[in-house]
């Protein structure tokens, strides 16, 4: 038989401005929404975006301050994340390469779990 879920799961990078624009999205979606953290998500890993002073520092905040804080709004969060950090430097082609290949990860686990990933 064919597995359904009704539990949309929402897929963010862990920089805070992502996690927060997430969790409104699982509060409107309701109660059932879960968060999933991926870490191959995300900004440009490299100096054109973060700049010669982050030199491989990752700019977000420790898991658990992010989980906690998913708590705090009433949105379950996955308390371990997923995917792995880009090495650094990471060049604009590069990640462009990684955000597609995390997108088609994404089309293929919604199909063959008969679930929607946001």
């Amino acid at each position: 038989s064919e597995r359904k879920s009704n539990t949309p799961i929402i897929v963010t990078s862990p920089y805070l401005r992502c996690v927060q624009t997430a969790i409104e999205i699982c509060r409107v979606l309701g109660r059932n929404a879960r968060l999933l953290i991926d870490l191959s998500l995300g900004e440009v890993f490299g100096p054109s975006v973060l700049g010669t002073d982050a030199s491989g520092k990752r700019p977000v905040q420790p898991m658990e301050h992010l989980v906690a804080y998913c708590r705090s709004r009433g949105v379950v969060c996955s308390p371990r994340s997923i995917g792995s950090w880009p090495v650094w430097p990471e060049s604009l082609h590069d990640a462009r390469r990684r955000f597609a290949n995390r997108f088609l990860v994404y089309m293929k686990r919604g199909a063959q779990a008969h679930r929607n990933f946001l």
